[in-house]
């Protein structure tokens, strides 16, 4: 059965998500931004941005919802 976890809604998985995220997808600039997305949805005050981690079968995935975040995560990364 695949169990969803939000974040926003259970933050105790927030350095899991944060941790899986960089491993599967950051690379050396970019560490920063994922750890700054994933760590602000739990208190934002719309309800996007939210992350969620997948689990089945012992198999995890993460993934999000967010608002336009192309604009803000190049600004971040100083493009």
């Amino acid at each position: 059965m695949l169990n969803i976890i939000s974040i926003r809604n259970r933050p105790e998985y927030k350095e899991r998500a944060i941790h899986y995220f960089q491993r599967h997808w950051a690379s050396e600039e970019t560490l920063m931004l994922y750890e700054n997305c994933i760590s602000h949805c739990i208190d934002a005050e719309n309800p996007l941005p939210d992350w969620y981690l997948l689990e089945e079968n012992g198999l995890s995935s993460l993934g999000g919802i967010v608002t336009y975040l192309y604009p803000s995560a190049l600004k971040q990364l100083g493009s």
